[in-house]
């Protein structure tokens, strides 16, 4: 009986194909991987358009609203925001009783509320009438606003980039004035706080009807809207 001997070059033949496999098993690994973290910053990114988009639309849904309801008749004071979903804290006893004023009634605007998870200790969300925006209306009147907060950062900056807002340095603007909101309820507090910038600079949010900002407290983002510029 005759027994071959295996050559050498055979030998090192098979651990060149095994040290191959572990390399394309490495390459492969790691393009799959990426491809995970660039599919998850991808879904990220989308989710926060998506809901700038819808924020947005819905705010200026609710502005169209109250115009409609002031070309009706309503008066800038008989504008009411109660519903069974925003509680009577916003009861507007100058309302018609007919509902006809009312943003979320069948009798007035025919609006569904979107809800929000505002932190009321940190937070506002809703409808006030005791802030002012330099450059929208007169000066010493307050807005009617809408305020829905918090959102998240990255929502905050796609918002602002839809409507125009400067985001210094890739970070939405801060607000330095932002206190406690009077739920309207058919009055204005014309002495209320001005909505300002960083260092109390009037022109980072003079005249624009929307925006998104930072806090306080920072790292807290709030959105408004004027609904009603007087």
């Amino acid at each position: 009986m005759i027994f071959l001997k295996p050559r050498q070059n055979e030998k090192g033949g098979v651990m060149i194909y095994i040290l191959l496999a572990i390399a394309l098993l490495g390459i492969l690994t790691y393009a799959i991987s990426r491809g995970s973290r660039v599919s998850t910053n991808s879904l990220t990114s989308d989710k926060a358009r998506i809901a700038a988009n819808e924020i947005i639309d819905y705010a200026q849904t609710v502005a169209g609203v109250v115009q409609a309801l002031r070309l009706r008749g309503c008066s800038e004071t008989q504008i009411s925001f109660e519903s069974s979903e925003t509680g009577s804290d916003y009861t507007n006893a100058g309302a018609p009783s007919d509902n006809s004023c009312h943003v979320f009634n069948m009798g007035g605007g025919k609006l569904n509320w979107l809800s929000s998870t505002s932190d009321s200790a940190n937070g506002i969300s809703g409808f006030s009438g005791n802030y002012k925006i330099t450059n929208i209306g007169d000066a010493d009147k307050a807005e009617l606003i809408y305020v829905y907060a918090p959102v998240s950062k990255e929502t905050c900056i796609n918002i602002n980039q839809k409507l125009g807002i400067t985001n210094p340095d890739d970070e939405p603007p801060s607000n330095d004035t932002v206190g406690t909101a009077i739920k309207f309820t058919g009055s204005y507090d014309d002495a209320g706080a001005i909505i300002v910038g960083n260092n109390g600079e009037e022109t980072v949010f003079a005249g624009k009807t929307a925006a998104c900002f930072d806090g306080p407290p920072a790292g807290f983002y709030y959105f408004y809207q004027v609904l009603l510029a007087r």
